[in-house]
């Protein structure tokens, strides 16, 4: 599995980000991928949206994620190492 880490940005984000290791990530086949495991609610060239087990997701190709919701850090955890594993597995990381 890809190396990523886990942040809690400042409480006004409320949320948390994900980071990839020297990664980025294909916006156009992490739609797909996401679609599989959520609901995608829109994407751009940069970014793509997507609603997965009742939390935001905003992914960004430069291999940033943000997510949103009422989540504790180890579910925070645990939500980035299926959602990172999906991509992974899915090929849309580069």
């Amino acid at each position: 599995m890809s190396d990523y880490f886990v942040v809690e940005p400042c409480q006004s984000a409320g949320g948390f980000e994900i980071r990839l290791s020297g990664k980025k990530i294909d916006i156009k086949k992490a739609e797909k991928v996401l679609s599989k495991i959520g609901t995608v609610a829109g994407s751009g060239p940069v970014v793509l949206l997507a609603k997965i087990k009742g939390l935001s997701l905003s992914v960004y190709g430069s291999g940033r994620m943000m997510v949103k919701g009422k989540l504790k850090a180890a579910d925070a955890q645990a939500f980035a190492e299926e959602v990172v594993s999906a991509l992974e597995k899915g090929g849309a990381m580069i």
